[in-house]
């Protein structure tokens, strides 16, 4: 296999409570899922020990990715470094690779674009060179969510990203992801959350009853909405008022519930089935155009 084609599903948090602190590192609890936002990634293999990377600006992408990203010290590159090293000494004499990624989603959005990338490119590599070492032990190294976005879908995540419990769950949320023009670095909200919350820690949401709710109600219309909480919102929204005014289109355009996901500043709405996502979408696009919104209606999925 030379060429390989493949997709780097965005990921939403549902809920996140701040637990703690370990070895200088926030403890986190929360419930994630997959959407239907992905960046294109496609791989081709050399054989002159060279590695390419390319990004490219998606359609609707409010950033720009080509003066964003540090080429060598971005995540993919990281992933194929970490992948180059884990091959024999047959295989990495020769290992080269370009690789292109257009970038729908957007960077510091909470909707983990670049360690879904380089889960995708782990993936795709071990496919590609028929390799079949465990690949989380490469991922912890990428970054907290790269291990989880390895295989997506729902699930729980605690302490600084090693305890990953998949949930088997097929719910489909009808979702509106809309963001202003700038981001929030992670670092900048969790800096922001320890002023605000001196005991570095905040639980908004029952995970435990959360998790019940998402494997025994089946019906949309009984869909509990308030776990769904981000304790991180507050901070990052100190630090960017788009994440406010974001909220607030959602919520006017009819969403059921509106969260900020992650660290921000990317905000998520709930809607009651395709065709009202949709027609939110299309309101908030009009009624956001001067702040410079980003818009797509999606749903959830499995990879």
């Amino acid at each position: 296999m030379t060429h390989l084609k493949t997709k780097a599903y965005a990921k939403i948090n549902l809920s996140l409570n701040v637990t703690g602190v370990q070895e200088n590192l926030h403890t986190l609890d929360m419930i994630m899922t997959t959407i239907d936002l992905y960046d294109d990634i496609s791989i081709t293999k050399r054989h002159d020990n060279k590695i390419n990377i390319n990004y490219i600006n998606g359609k609707n992408t409010p950033d720009d990715i080509a003066g964003s990203i540090s080429v060598g010290f971005d995540s993919v590159t990281r992933a194929v470094l970490l992948f180059k090293d884990k091959l024999d000494a047959k295989l990495q004499k020769n290992f080269g690779v370009d690789i292109k990624v257009i970038k729908n989603i957007p960077l510091n959005s909470g909707l983990g674009g670049s360690g879904v990338d380089a889960a995708a490119v782990f993936v795709a590599l071990q496919k590609m060179y028929a390799t079949d070492f465990a690949l989380e032990q490469l991922a912890k190294q990428v970054g907290s969510d790269c291990t989880y976005q390895l295989r997506g879908g729902y699930a729980r995540v605690e302490g600084v990203g090693d305890k990953i419990t998949f949930l088997n769950c097929n719910r489909i949320y009808h979702i509106v992801v809309a963001m202003g023009r700038r981001g929030v670095l992670s670092k900048d909200s969790f800096a922001a959350f320890d002023q605000m919350y001196p005991s570095k820690a905040k639980v908004v949401s029952d995970n435990d009853e959360f998790v019940k709710e998402l494997l025994e109600v089946a019906s949309p219309q009984d869909y509990n909405y308030k776990f769904i909480e981000n304790a991180l919102r507050k901070p990052s929204a100190y630090l960017n008022s788009s994440i406010i005014a974001t909220l607030i289109y959602l919520s006017e355009a009819g969403a059921r519930k509106a969260i900020m996901t992650g660290s921000g500043a990317a905000c998520v709405g709930f809607f009651n089935n395709k065709a009202d996502a949709q027609k939110a979408a299309k309101a908030i696009q009009a009624s956001a155009i001067k702040d410079g919104c980003s818009v797509w209606a999606v749903a959830t999925c499995t990879k």
